[in-house]
């Protein structure tokens, strides 16, 4: 007897009264659980490389917008000179005839 209890105390090992069934499904439990580890892993590697490119397009989106906002500031004190400039024109021609044609003062 002490001879076996000794055996039984010192380590533990695979008893072959285990079946070759649970095995396999701790296997492929395994596995399973390996594909999922690593299917997570590539869609968070993915999903970091688009939140970068969304931050970068974001980026160039806003630098195109103040840009466009600096243009229409522009053109619009470009539109008032004009509107400016043809008004004095119409002050200017008020009252001339032009071959033939007298414009009415409104």
């Amino acid at each position: 007897m002490s001879d076996e209890t000794g055996r039984n105390n010192s380590s533990w090992g695979f008893d072959r009264r285990i079946p070759l069934s649970l095995l396999v499904v701790l296997a492929v439990q395994t596995g399973s659980l390996i594909w999922w580890a690593s299917n997570i892993e590539f869609r968070t590697s993915n999903s970091e490389r688009r939140i970068e490119i969304l931050e970068q397009n974001n980026s160039d989106t806003s630098r195109e917008i103040r840009n466009l906002s600096e243009r229409m500031i522009r053109l619009d004190a470009s539109l008032s000179s004009i509107n400016d400039s043809v008004k004095d024109l119409n002050k200017g021609l008020s009252g001339i005839q032009v071959y033939g044609y007298k414009k009415n003062k409104d």
